[in-house]
């Protein structure tokens, strides 16, 4: 996956994710935020089960690709 995207607009929105993200869950799954690249279209997706949180950024992307990323990681890879 690769895009390109101002740093502090991607925090804004990890922020906001990280809001419903459970600090102890059942399922490691929901540790994850879901990232899925469509052109120019970025789509991040974080769940709980009760509550989900789905948004979408414009972004210059370059690959498309869907992916998840341990939410303790997304702060490594935007390299925060």
């Amino acid at each position: 996956m690769k895009f390109s995207v101002k740093g502090d607009k991607l925090v804004d929105y990890l922020t906001k994710l990280n809001s419903v993200i459970p600090t102890r869950s059942p399922l490691p799954i929901l540790d994850n935020i879901l990232f899925e690249l469509k052109g120019n279209e970025l789509k991040l997706l974080a769940s709980d089960l009760e509550i989900f949180i789905r948004t979408t950024i414009e972004v210059d992307g370059k690959k498309m690709e869907r992916s998840q990323y341990l939410q303790k990681n997304c702060w490594k890879f935007h390299g925060l």
